[in-house]
């Protein structure tokens, strides 16, 4: 398990060297030869935080940025606190991801606003409204 966290986090072609590093050093604590066990423990929780919180958050940044409907008509601005629909009149909301969903509420009212993601790239997606409505969005 260990390896697999030392590849997602060091996987890159550049960076071959400190991976190697880190995999020697899972290999070696497997065979019982290294001598500094607080060491490896420390290195293997950082490598298992940092590869979750890869994992968690690329979903949340792919989303982030100004988009536009495909007819021109509606904008949408997703930053780190706010979900803003401009159909018109702009407004503010506080939201948040989980899974394949957006979570929007106005001044912390209840209950939230559930918006849908689907087919979501760097460059588009698709948001499923409330009321099951499509829009596209493109950067």
């Amino acid at each position: 398990m260990g390896i697999f966290y030392a590849y997602c986090f060091l996987g890159d072609k550049r960076s071959i060297g400190k991976q190697q590093k880190i995999l020697n050093l899972i290999m070696d604590t497997a065979v019982g030869q290294i001598k500094n066990k607080r060491a490896f423990v420390a290195v293997f929780l950082l490598l298992l935080v940092c590869g979750a919180c890869k994992q968690q958050f690329s979903a949340k940044n792919k989303i982030r940025g100004k988009w536009l409907s495909e007819d021109g008509k509606t904008g949408l601005t997703i930053t780190q606190k706010e979900f803003t629909l401009n159909e018109g009149e702009p407004i503010a909301e506080s939201y948040f991801v989980k899974d394949d969903s957006i979570f929007t509420s106005y001044e912390g009212s209840r209950p939230c606003t559930k918006f849908v993601i689907k087919n979501l790239s760097d460059k588009s997606f698709t948001l499923v409204y409330p009321d099951s409505t499509l829009v596209n969005f493109v950067r």
